[in-house]
């Protein structure tokens, strides 16, 4: 039973592992953010003026919060619509630097 819960633990923290190696989030400058997502199979990468967000909001989970990650949701205005991108397992630091950026 032990080596089970071993199994299943080192199988549900591989896709988050992947997950934080490949997705990114930076200040390029005053204007603009980048964020990067990949799954398995896809990339996006996105430049997002700052003009353009209308909120930004920081998630931290009760596991991460100890190794210092976080997730960030990006809010933007897309005509009528709104369009909401997720970074998640990020450096806290990098999230904190693009909080701070906005709030600028």
């Amino acid at each position: 039973m032990a080596i089970l819960a071993v199994v299943v633990l080192i199988l549900w923290n591989i896709p988050a592992y992947l997950e934080s190696k490949r997705s990114k989030v930076t200040v390029l400058n005053q204007d603009y953010i980048l964020l990067q997502n990949s799954s398995l199979l896809t990339k996006q990468t996105m430049f997002i003026p700052k003009m353009t967000i209308q909120f930004l909001k920081r998630r931290i989970s009760l596991w991460p919060e100890k190794k210092q990650i976080a997730g960030l949701t990006v809010n933007v205005r897309s005509g009528i619509t709104k369009r909401s991108f997720n970074i998640d397992y990020q450096k806290q630091a990098d999230i904190d630097s693009v909080m701070k950026w906005y709030k600028e």
